[in-house]
């Protein structure tokens, strides 16, 4: 009776949760796997019980609900996620690491002559996908289904934004498709002349829009979005833990950068330092299910050949530093001078930020992607603080919005230059009889440039001893 009330809340532990169960039952021994997920099972239950009543109703609005519906999932088509319209460069590493998730049994093993390697990715989101593709026994099932469960998590996220919000609205979306830095200032000959090119900032920084990221890195992105939309509006610390765990086989990079922000929100207002009050307080059934998960996840992820890969990243000249300051004002102080007022006093927000600015210095692996994923926190954060100025106060009068919008509209650029590049490459393979799905790598364990992020050592504790 408690979940069907919550209906909303447990549809979204369920899409969260039940990756994890897959990967957990096919990755590590029966004996470790099956009382962590009936524990888990019994948190997520909690968590339910325990989550704030939504008060947001669909069903009220039906007509706004529907238009919403086809919006979102025009959206994630467009993302070429199922491959069913023109698919961008990325999609050649996410669509073999779903082929070898189709093609192998679980765990996903190789051989290279008689020495064995493993796929050691963060693989969650496709799990579902390729768990039915598996039971029908036909991939183009799994490449349906992968469309459908995107569309789940991107509708998901925004009701909670809307919960968030306490409002269901045409704004809350726009902002949501459309929100980026303005990345036109510096490309602004490229996108009147190519309208369609990739006009993302990059210096080696970057903050993508929320249209980039769905179109490049959906399998990390919408299961963050759910998550940390139920981290925000968690109103008790008990299960905070628990519900930060269940993002980690999903988002490493962001997940690491939300951290700091979970330790703050666990120790915030504890009214007792003392050791007993502390261990009381914190070492709950709860907050131990988490950190096993924790654990378990990262245990895997240490098997990867980039994971022991940590460096600072090297400032040669001035002219980096010129280069991050531009990046710094263009992805996020052209916002936050719209909701300095909020942000200021707001400790979530200057943790957030503060992990992003440190995050930016590091590089973890061969590339920059850790860069380019642990400001993810902070940008979704900030997108979300316009949001609710937006939507509850928003008057085009008022020269503040006045200049908001302008910003807005500069911003917009970016992902309106995705989606225009996906319409215009679709037209041209459907008009020539050119495949549109990116079907360039069959399979992560066949040598490509990126092979080292996709591959795990057998050498390692996970692979030893909790593997199956």
């Amino acid at each position: 009776m408690k979940l069907k009330k919550n209906i909303l809340t447990t549809l979204a532990y369920l899409y969260l949760l039940l990756p994890l169960c897959i990967f957990l039952l096919g990755w590590v021994k029966s004996w470790i796997s099956i009382p962590i997920i009936l524990l888990a099972c019994y948190c997520f239950y909690g968590s339910i019980s325990n989550f704030p009543k939504i008060q947001i109703n669909v069903f009220a609005t039906p007509k706004k609900s529907f238009v919403i519906l086809i919006i979102i999932c025009t959206w994630v088509l467009l993302s070429g996620i199922g491959g069913f319209v023109w698919q961008n460069w990325d999609h050649i590493w996410r669509n073999a690491v779903f082929r070898d998730l189709y093609n192998y049994s679980f765990p996903v093993i190789d051989y290279i002559g008689s020495n064995p390697v493993n796929l050691c990715y963060y693989f969650g989101f496709w799990l579902p996908a390729a768990l039915v593709a598996k039971v029908f026994g036909n991939i183009t099932v799994g490449w349906i289904f992968l469309y459908i469960w995107s569309c789940a998590g991107v509708i998901l996220a925004f009701l909670l934004i809307s919960e968030w919000i306490k409002k269901l609205s045409y704004k809350t979306l726009l902002i949501l498709i459309l929100f980026s830095g303005i990345d036109i200032v510096f490309h602004l000959s490229t996108f009147f002349h190519r309208p369609y090119s990739h006009i993302e900032l990059n210096y080696g920084f970057q903050c993508s829009s929320n249209t980039t990221l769905l179109f490049w890195v959906f399998n990390q992105t919408i299961p963050f979005w759910v998550g940390m939309m139920l981290l925000l509006l968690q109103t008790g610390k008990k299960y905070l833990l628990f519900t930060f765990s269940l993002l980690l086989i999903y988002s490493t990079f962001p997940t690491i950068a939300l951290v700091p922000a979970i330790i703050y929100l666990e120790l915030k207002e504890s009214p007792s330092f003392g050791i007993k009050q502390f261990v009381y307080q914190h070492f709950t059934l709860q907050n131990i299910c988490g950190v096993i998960l924790l654990l378990i996840v990262a245990l895997f992820y240490k098997t990867n050949l980039s994971s022991n890969k940590v460096e600072l990243i090297d400032f040669p000249s001035s002219k980096k530093w010129i280069q991050f300051v531009l990046y710094f004002i263009s992805q996020y102080f052209v916002y936050l001078i719209f909701v300095y007022k909020e942000a200021k006093r707001n400790w979530l927000f200057i943790i957030l930020f503060s992990t992003m600015f440190v995050c930016t210095f590091i590089r973890l692996g061969f590339g920059i992607d850790f860069q380019m994923r642990t400001c993810i926190p902070a940008a979704f954060y900030l997108m979300l603080l316009i949001m609710k100025n937006v939507v509850n106060h928003f008057d085009i009068k008022r020269f503040r919005y006045k200049l908001l919008l302008a910003v807005f509209l500069l911003g917009s650029a970016t992902p309106f230059s995705e989606m225009l590049r996906t319409i215009k490459y679709t037209t041209e393979c459907v008009i020539n009889h050119k495949s549109i799905q990116n079907n360039e790598l069959e399979s992560v364990f066949i040598p490509n440039d990126a092979y080292s992020n996709f591959i795990g050592s057998e050498n390692s504790f996970f692979n030893k001893y909790i593997r199956k």
